[in-house]
């Protein structure tokens, strides 16, 4: 919830400041996952397109951890390291 352009930090509510508050931090707490459970800030992909394709996985793996049931990222990736035990896991094989 950005403030119209007219207004300052100081002319604005509890309510619309701790909006900005809550959006920042929610920006911030994806960089961290990320960062943590996929290192990305150490990642030496410079060329192409690789930084964009593989920030997109990282979301995508991400998104199926939580789908999957998953409170915390780094137990997903420990519980779905072997493909063949993922599937079982989730009942596409049997």
């Amino acid at each position: 919830m950005p403030l119209p352009d007219s207004r300052t930090g100081f002319q604005a509510g509890p309510a619309e400041l701790a909006a900005l508050i809550r959006g920042h931090w929610s920006v911030e707490v994806q960089h961290h996952i990320r960062d943590v459970s996929f290192s990305e800030d150490t990642s030496t992909s410079r060329t192409g397109h690789g930084q964009i394709n593989l920030a997109t996985l990282r979301g995508a793996v991400i998104n199926a951890i939580k789908g999957a049931g998953y409170l915390y990222i780094p137990e997903g990736r420990r519980d779905h390291v072997c493909p063949i035990d993922a599937l079982y896991r989730h009942g596409l094989l049997e």
